[in-house]
């Protein structure tokens, strides 16, 4: 029989530009810096947030992080400071209907692919207005629950 924790699944992940990786699941995070790991509850470092994120991504020394249909944004840092401002409804911030199911931006790069259902969309995170560039299918997989 397979181990116990394989069995468990993320709500969402990420890495930031430093190469730190982020991993939530329930009202909990767990962060990667180097060799240091360090755990904690959502709402004790993402305060706005109180719990359970739907997707999250990090662009520009900022994790985006995605609620329900509402997008919160934290400078990355310790402790991660909520910007002014936010939260702001998803459909304002990247232009798509939430919710979504993952999220996430290569390195180095400036568009977000935003999971919801069978549908992949790429934002350009440097238009102004923020809205889906390019949709498309997936196939390969029933249901998509995070994505980095």
């Amino acid at each position: 029989e397979r181990e116990q924790c394989s069995r468990v699944h993320l709500d969402a992940i990420t890495s930031d530009d430093d190469g730190s990786v982020y991993a939530f699941r329930g009202h909990h995070f767990l962060s990667i810096t180097g060799d240091k790991f360090h755990s904690d509850t959502i709402e004790s470092a993402f305060k706005e947030l109180h719990s359970e994120v739907d997707a999250v991504f990090s662009y520009e020394g900022h994790l985006y992080m995605i609620k329900d249909s509402e997008v919160f944004v934290y400078k990355v840092g310790e402790p991660h400071t909520h910007l002014e401002g936010y939260p702001k409804p998803l459909k304002e911030e990247l232009g798509i209907e939430g919710p979504v199911d993952a999220a996430f931006v290569c390195a180095d790069k400036h568009i977000a692919h935003v999971i919801k259902g069978q549908t992949v969309y790429d934002v350009d995170l440097k238009a102004t207005p923020r809205v889906p560039v390019k949709e498309g299918s997936i196939t390969q997989f029933k249901r998509i629950d995070t994505a980095m």
